[in-house]
């Protein structure tokens, strides 16, 4: 839960095999449930997440079966948009990063 309480994080979490987990991160609003974002079917895998301010959400994340480097996903929940740390483009909306995460 966010620190004001307005968003949830939860995983869509299975095993893939031999102990092979994958933490798929959601984002929805605590109140209404809407979905503000998905990263379901993507492959991509949380391994951890820090609410830097009640709509700002870091998540170092990485891609299973792991042959790719992991990478850290910024949200800007409020704005609808999102960036990944160190690449050139900055913000982006959110169904546009969760595409891209799919393609990485």
């Amino acid at each position: 839960l966010s620190p004001g309480g307005k968003y949830r994080v939860y995983f869509n979490e299975f095993e893939m095999r031999m102990s092979h987990w994958v933490y798929e991160p959601i984002v929805e609003n605590a109140q209404t449930k809407e979905v503000i974002v998905s990263f379901k079917d993507t492959m991509l895998s949380c391994d951890k997440h820090e609410w830097k301010a009640d709509d700002v959400l870091r998540m170092e994340v990485r891609k299973y079966p792991g042959y790719q480097k992991g990478f850290a996903v910024v949200l800007l929940l409020s704005e609808k948009q999102g960036y990944v740390e160190g690449e050139a483009v900055r913000e982006t909306s959110l169904d546009d990063l969760v595409q891209w995460s799919k393609n990485y």
